[in-house]
């Protein structure tokens, strides 16, 4: 964070080894010296760095600051073959597990249902801890241990989920990853452990499903929806005779939508007695199990809080769930509230609102001008419908016109509706395809930003007809 006039690293290399060397973001290539007894230096200095500024959701430093990477390690298959090396003796299969196995499977026909209990079972009866003394920073415990003690962390969560999945027939490999909620850039040529902070698993395609990657510690995610920290990561799947790069895919933004219904029953003055029903899916999903699952009895209390920071003053009514323990099942949310300023009152008139969301692209737009790319995270999508039925004797002075947007970060629309029966109906879409905005494209998405902006400005005034 502060102004450095003269930086210098000093690697000092044994020698008889070999070692791979790495040089990113404008540092330099080393100065080569001799030192004692025949070992290598590589004197690497850099001047003038100037003061680092803040920048919200930007890269990761590894990928923007000067950085020097030296491994011993040859390439990804030497790095597999030592790591496969260090976990092959820690899987065993104990009677408990063939019988833990055998239970979990019972009358499934599909190798998909099969793979769905083990997943659940490692998740959730599996308790997340991680014991990291010594070798177990690289090593797992042996999977007999975990079954039995019921508690692991990650790659202990990944090696026991392969051994029950192989005692099931079905093929998982250990795979190491960086964990990155908002996924920044970064380059795998060197072979070396800092590429990675988590460890997951990988089931190669069969003729019945493609390829899956499974998160041993995603508590709340159904096996078909990774978390966020997982998607778009360059990772190392990890075989016995070596290693293979892979990507993770990033879910698509119409699959992570969150969806919304509003039933607004509106009297004169401004307030409202309100219908929402909330069905989200995919990581839209995972926040409501999370949210409202865990704690069944603070449901009011957790919908109250959220509800209040988009409808102000609120008194909950009723609320009714999908049952959220159970992952396969969509997730479904029902809540009646009255609120009692949902529309803003103009003397006798009504101002009525094309949605209700939070500002999200005005928050990640607010500079004129970015340095670095903006991440966003995974691609998601939204899509509210809001149907306001009128107090008696009101009626719109009019409707705007519909509203399109459709730049290559993704696509908006928003379109108002009379309906026969006097009510009014407004669906509004907004969907991110990408995931990371880079500076030159920064002024085009900004832009985008302001004219979804100004078309939820667009409201109606609704008055008593004379």
């Amino acid at each position: 964070g502060a102004p450095t006039l003269r930086s210098v690293l000093d690697v000092v290399l044994d020698p008889g080894r070999d070692y791979e060397l790495q040089t990113r973001n404008g540092a330099p290539d080393p100065v080569t010296t001799r030192g004692e007894g025949d070992t290598i230096v590589h004197h690497f200095e850099i001047s003038n760095l100037a003061r680092r500024v803040p920048e919200e959701l930007r890269p990761s430093l590894t990928e923007t600051e000067p950085l020097v990477r030296i491994t011993t390690y040859r390439d990804w298959d030497q790095f597999a073959s030592w790591w496969a090396a260090l976990i092959r003796k820690q899987t065993e299969v104990t009677d408990a597990m063939r019988s833990k196995v055998a239970e979990l499977t019972a009358g499934l026909g599909t190798e998909r249902e099969k793979i769905d209990a083990i997943y659940r079972f490692v998740t959730t009866d599996i308790q997340y801890k991680a014991w990291e003394f010594g070798v177990h920073g690289y090593q797992p415990y042996s999977t007999a241990v975990i079954f039995e003690r019921r508690h692991g962390d990650c790659k202990d969560k990944a090696l026991l989920m392969n051994t029950l999945l192989g005692e099931a027939g079905i093929e998982a490999h250990p795979v190491l990853i960086f964990a990155d909620p908002r996924r920044s850039e970064d380059d795998l040529s060197l072979a070396m452990v800092q590429h990675f902070n988590h460890c997951i698993s990988y089931l190669p395609a069969t003729d019945a499903r493609p390829g899956m990657f499974l998160d041993g510690t995603a508590v709340y995610h159904p096996s078909n929806t990774l978390p966020d920290m997982d998607q778009g990561a360059r990772v190392l799947v990890v075989h016995d005779e070596g290693g293979e790069i892979r990507d993770v895919p990033w879910t698509s933004a119409g699959e992570n939508l969150d969806e919304r219904t509003f039933d607004v029953k509106l009297d004169a003055d401004g307030s409202a007695l309100v219908h929402m029903v909330h069905e989200p899916r995919r990581s839209h999903a995972v926040a409501v199990r999370e949210s409202l699952g865990n704690e069944p009895a603070k449901r009011r209390e957790v919908l109250e809080r959220e509800l209040s920071a988009l409808f102000g003053s609120i008194e909950i009514v009723s609320v009714a769930t999908s049952g959220l323990a159970d992952l396969s099942a969509p997730v479904r949310v029902e809540v009646e509230f009255r609120c009692k300023e949902l529309a803003t009152r103009q003397g006798g008139d009504l101002v009525l609102e094309p949605g209700f969301a939070d500002d999200f692209l005005s928050a990640v737009t607010s500079k004129k001008e970015r340095e670095f790319a903006l991440i966003l995270g995974p691609p998601w999508s939204t899509r509210q419908r809001v149907v306001y039925r009128l107090p008696d004797d009101f009626g719109p002075i009019g409707v705007p016109e519909p509203s399109q947007l459709d730049p290559r970060f993704g696509s908006f629309s928003s379109r108002w509706t009379r309906r026969a029966d006097g009510s009014l109906e407004v669906e509004r879409e907004l969907s991110l395809e990408t995931n990371r905005i880079e500076p030159q494209e920064y002024p085009a998405f900004r832009e985008f930003a302001t004219d979804v902006g100004q078309a939820d400005r667009r409201t109606v005034i609704v008055r008593r007809k004379s």
